[in-house]
């Protein structure tokens, strides 16, 4: 993961893995952001990257909802070569007034690639080359994001990625907090 940065760690004495999953444990986000910030890491989804995979590693984040979400939205893994993470609930049946009906139950379906999920939820292609240069590209990593101590925001939206148009960020966010939902679902259902 962002192997690219590992000479920024280094050169700033902060090597020691326990010591980054302490002050991640311990700290409030926006000191972890800035700590991140000012050691030469710029792209906010980079940033976020990082410390959401810290929460996991420091148990923040149940490392089975990380196993999880990686095993169903990775796109490079080989079970995963649908575009889609699909939530299919059969009819119910029930008997009303003496008759049995069937009522249909919504199928929930989940974007894997970022480009697919933006393009989903009908947003401009600048607000996808905006994702994309602020390093927020795997669909998996900004789910995981959804169940970290910082999960996107609208501010983060409008500051970091300049989606000022407010009912825009609305309906990212709320994509987002339904896909959280559907996966918490999902990784209930496969614990039972």
């Amino acid at each position: 993961m962002l192997n690219e940065y590992f000479e920024n760690f280094l050169n700033n004495d902060l090597y020691n893995l326990e010591e980054l999953k302490g002050i991640v444990k311990n700290q409030d986000v926006e000191f972890c952001y800035n700590h991140i910030f000012n050691i030469g890491i710029y792209k906010p989804g980079h940033i976020y990257k990082i410390l959401t995979k810290l929460e996991v590693d420091s148990g923040c984040i149940d490392d089975k909802i990380y196993n999880f979400i990686s095993h169903h939205l990775n796109p490079l893994s080989p079970s995963n070569k649908n575009n889609n993470l699909d939530l299919k609930i059969s009819y119910e049946k029930s008997v009303f007034c003496g008759g049995l009906i069937q009522t249909p139950k919504p199928k929930y379906s989940l974007k894997k690639d970022i480009s697919n999920f933006l393009s989903s939820i009908r947003v401009s292609s600048f607000i996808k080359e905006n994702f994309i240069h602020n390093g927020f590209e795997s669909m998996e990593y900004i789910y995981l994001q959804m169940f970290s101590k910082s999960p996107l925001t609208s501010e983060i939206l409008k500051n970091e990625l300049h989606i000022y148009d407010e009912m825009t960020r609305g309906i990212i966010l709320f994509q987002l907090k339904k896909g959280k939902f559907i996966l918490f679902i999902l990784f209930r259902y496969v614990l039972d």
